[in-house]
């Protein structure tokens, strides 16, 4: 087995001198006028390095200038990268040069492009006529993050113009543009590697360039590396020099790639094994990760995943995958799920790797969705990209939608299409019913901002308003519309508005136009996309006839919201699908709403003493309210027979009906009554939309009389579903394993002493075992359950039987069960010194740092705890999460269960004390919003619910 990596003591020292030199001479060529450190771990000690930054003097104040726009002027579209890489992994630095060819759009005296934190060396003009000059004069917009370069003359439009530039830059672990990552071998040495996360904003911090998605170019990339490694790109290699131009290093020549936006560029150097097939289609697909790995089997799921998604994915679009090879990499750090790089897509470990042996049901799931969706994006984000950040959004929302209903494809018997139901409709109608959401579609500039909106908005809702255009369109329609999308925009960039009109552009060639809302796709999806949140549609019995209105739902109906984003009125063009009785629950009763429909009558249908359903099975992005007599109707329905209806609208019926009793649409007794039923209720789908339901209620409650009583009925509710599954062996039934998982968790989580006993016996066996590293009995699907229930319960030697058991550990699925388990503690000094631990990256790994508090946080013996401990390292906090939409998901944890008015006044003087909270500012806002709402819930609800359980246990 290869070697990795390892510093030692004689390389530190010259790593000292190489600094030295560097500094010196990098600080006399751009005038260095500061430095930064970061912490890099050699030998088990932690020394400072000193790495360079953006180097040249920058004018104080700035001239007033184009640099003064956060976005890029369009003087100059790139056209090709010519881009040269030394990455060395022993004294964690990479230094090269980029030669742009460049062509005039509009007349300018200066070249603006992005660099952020590179030391800049050298920088060379090439005029039109080919002639080259060194430019000394080049300086930094820092605010901006841009390198502005005089060209001492007004260039040309139509002309093509160079721009060579010479930098060096720091390898750090901050999971951002070309870092650092680091695992440790079989030998319990150190091995290192180099990757990339450019998006949205961060290929700028590898090498200077023009990082905006609307600029595409080609690029040419060499990557020099220490002999012995493997260098990967988005391309193949073209040819490996060995011994050049050094010995002991590599250079690595990657073909060409198409045209692509700079934040799908990606590079690793690692020592990594991988294991590969060719695709049908004749696609070179491989697999790369930790050699241990490979060599354990890990990643064949993932290899069988892939090939089986990427050749139905082709046969969807209709248009072949453009590129020679796709490499998917696991690596130990990253700060999202994955990304999907052209070519070389990137995954956390526990997104890529899947151990059947010791692995649960619930992460093959994540593999093979992960998996999908970043397929996905090589057509739908790459091929045609957003052409900026606003829409987001149609990458996303569209691979959110392909990851379910594509994996529903290549595993047909796990039901993808009712998992969705509660995995991501009912999950997003809860940030989208705050007054503080935001439209799919939202204008963004500064990157705080574009990190804000990778979000559930983006994602979710995204995914499911594209379910909902594919439901009224139709299959075949919408692939039509698509393949004209892609093959009309290939290797561009779209707005949200083309690819509407390819879509209609499919529906007229299938005569459906005509029963479109405008005759065009644009009408109605423009409601949906530029307004925030989504209606509620009421069904009200009158005389003969069922009325249907719509309204904006709002957990809050006091929130201002008539000024937020546009003129629209919160009104949609709503698809009603409906079926009274079971009559047309296959076949559903359709009919349009609009905005200018006050009232409406549902067609075909009048009252009887059979109940009614609307948005069959929850294919819309609504909820659906009744008059009372309807709600008892589908409560008596759901008592005597509740499988007339289908699981997907089980699901909806309860997790609307307690949605509405939050916002004040409904008694929360009708909700409560809707629960009666689930003591017959097996199936996970609808189990899932109850416990997302109650468990509101849960932590509403928690700390008032009624709790008690609450937890006592909960108990009853679930006994049955217990009793069905226990802890026997459900085989490869995946939603028998979910539906077991659920019933096992909520039964211990609740208190039962058989199922807590149970757990704490299968874990006791664990430690009783002579190598519990590698010998542990308990299975995969029942780990989280078990670890939690024993740290929970037990003795602190059993906290620290599990920490040990998590730092001892490399197999990132096992890690995250145990590292949920660690956060179940009862003692409030372990669970401080665990948030300690959370912070710490030679403890827990940066990646995880934000799930490790939330893990603490989902403790009610933690609550307050980890809302003290955000306050108190906020600062790091920021500077340890600040990407994506961490920090707004550690914020929404820390408050979800805030019900009281000292906790709002806690919360409001958080926000006034940090006004300038970047990507989390949206969430502090939003979390103001749900705290005033659960207060005015308490208020109206506490006793409400103790005489309904008074009256029902």
């Amino acid at each position: 087995m290869e070697k990795g990596c390892v510093l030692s003591k004689a390389s530190a020292v010259l790593l000292g001198v190489f600094f030295v030199v560097v500094v010196v001479a990098v600080g006399l060529l751009a005038g260095l006028v500061g430095r930064e450190t970061c912490e890099v771990e050699r030998d088990g000690e932690a020394d400072a390095v000193v790495v360079p930054t953006t180097g040249a003097a920058t004018p104080t104040p700035y001239p007033p200038g184009p640099w003064d726009n956060v976005r890029l002027p369009l003087t100059l579209l790139p056209e090709h990268y010519d881009l040269y890489l030394k990455i060395d992994l022993e004294n964690f630095v990479f230094s090269g040069n980029v030669d742009i060819r460049m062509l005039c759009n509009t007349s300018a005296t200066e070249i603006i492009i992005h660099s952020n934190k590179l030391n800049i060396s050298k920088v060379r003009f090439t005029d039109s006529d080919n002639t080259q000059r060194d430019v000394t004069d080049f300086w930094f917009h820092t605010e901006n993050q841009f390198l502005v370069v005089p060209t001492g003359k007004a260039l040309t439009v139509g002309q093509m113009y160079g721009l060579y530039v010479e930098f060096v830059g720091p390898l750090m672990d901050d999971l951002a543009g070309l870092y650092l990552s680091q695992y440790a071998g079989p030998d319990g040495n150190p091995r290192y590697l180099a990757t990339t996360q450019m998006q949205p904003t961060d290929a700028r911090k590898a090498f200077p360039c023009f990082d905006e998605p609307a600029f595409k170019a080609n690029f040419t990339t060499t990557i020099q590396h220490k002999s012995g490694l493997s260098a990967l790109s988005n391309m193949p290699i073209d040819r490996n020099i060995t011994n050049t131009p050094e010995a002991g290093w590599t250079t690595a020549h990657f073909q060409p790639t198409v045209r692509m936006p700079t934040y799908l560029l990606a590079f690793i150097v690692c020592d990594f094994g991988y294991i590969e097939l060719t695709t049908a289609n004749g696609v070179t697909l491989r697999v790369w990760g930790r050699k241990e790995a490979i060599d354990s089997g890990a990643a064949a799921y993932a290899l069988d995943i892939g090939n089986r998604s990427l050749t139905y994915l082709e046969d969807y679009y209709d248009v072949t995958y453009p590129l020679p090879k796709s490499d998917m990499v696991a690596v130990p750090d990253f700060s999202a799920g994955a990304m999907e790089n052209w070519g070389l897509i990137i995954y956390r470990e526990t997104a890529l790797l899947y151990d059947p042996t010791t692995d649960a049901q619930s992460n093959k799931k994540r593999v093979a969705t992960v998996v999908v969706h970043e397929l996905a994006h090589q057509w739908f984000g790459n091929l045609v990209t957003n052409l900026w950040w606003d829409d987001l959004w149609l990458n996303e929302g569209f691979a959110t939608y392909v990851e379910s209903f594509g994996t529903g494809v290549v595993e047909p018997t796990w039901l993808m299409k009712d998992q969705f139901v509660v995995d991501d409709l009912q999950s997003v109608f809860q940030p989208d019913g705050l007054g503080n959401s935001h439209p799919i579609y939202v204008p963004v500039n500064h990157p705080d901002e574009i990190s804000e909106i990778f979000d559930a908005i983006s994602y979710a809702k995204g995914g499911s308003l594209i379910y909902m255009m594919v439901d009224f369109l139709g299959e075949d329609t919408f692939r039509k519309g698509l393949t004209l999308y892609l093959n009309a925009l290939a290797y561009s960039n779209a707005f949200h508005d083309d690819l509407w009109h390819y879509l209609t552009e499919g529906a007229k060639l299938d005569g459906k136009d005509v029963g479109l809302p405008g005759g065009n796709v644009k009408t109605v999806m423009d409601t949906w996309t530029l307004q925030m949140g989504y209606p509620v549609i009421s069904v009200v019995a009158n005389g003969n006839q069922y009325d249907v209105t719509q309204k904006h739902f709002l957990f809050d109906y006091t929130a201002n919201v008539t000024d937020k984003y546009g003129d629209l009125g919160y009104k949609w063009y709503a698809p009603l699908t409906y079926s009274q009785g079971t009559a047309n629950l296959d076949n559903p009763l359709t009919q349009w709403m609009t905005p200018d429909d006050d009232t409406l009558t549902l067609q075909g249908v009048t009252p009887n003493t059979d109940w009614i359903v609307v948005n069959i099975d929850q294919k819309n992005y609504y909820r659906v309210n009744y008059d009372s007599d309807n709600w008892d109707k589908l409560k008596t329905a759901l008592m005597t027979d509740h499988t007339v209806f289908k699981k997907t609208d089980r699901a909806g019926l309860i997790d609307n009906a307690f949605s509405f009793a939050r916002s004040g649409d409904l008694n929360i007794t009708v909700a409560l009554d809707m629960t009666k039923y689930l003591e017959n209720e097996l199936d996970y789908v609808p189990w899932d939309a109850a416990v997302g339901s109650l468990a509101y209620l849960t932590v509403m409650l928690e700390r008032s009389k009624v709790y008690g009583m609450f937890k006592d009925y909960y108990l009853t509710r679930v006994q049955n579903l217990y009793d069905n599954y226990g802890w026997a062996d459900q085989g490869d039934n995946q939603l028998n394993i979910f539906a077991q998982v659920t019933a096992i968790g909520r039964y211990c989580r609740l208190g039962n002493e058989t199922c807590i006993d149970e757990a704490k016996r299968q874990f006791n066996q664990w430690k009783s075992e002579a190598d519990p590293d590698n010998n542990n009995p308990i299975k995969a699907d029942f780990k989280t359950t078990v670890y939690c229930n024993a740290v929970r319960y037990g003795k602190v030697e059993d906290y620290d039987f599990v920490w040990d058991r998590y730092r001892m550990s490399t197999n990132a699925a096992e890690q995250s069960k145990l590292l949920l388990g660690l956060g179940c503690n009862r003692e409030p000094w372990v669970l401080s010194r665990h948030l300690d631990r959370c912070l710490n990256s030679k403890e827990v790994r940066r990646q995880d740092a934000r799930t490790c508090i939330q893990y603490v946080m989902q403790n009610e013996y933690g609550r307050s705890l980890g809302w003290d401990f955000v306050r108190a390292k906020w600062t790091d906090l920021q500077t340890t999460l600040g990407g994506f939409s961490s920090l707004s998901r550690l914020i929404a944890s820390a408050t979800d269960a805030f019900n009281t008015e000292f906790q709002l006044q806690e919360l409001i003087e958080f926000a006034e004390k940090h006004p300038d909270a970047g990507s989390a500012t949206r969430a502090i806002e939003q979390a103001i919003e749900r705290t005033k709402t659960n207060i005015r819930w308490m208020n109206d609800n506490e006793e409400v619910i103790y005489n309904w359980l008074l009256q029902n246990m």
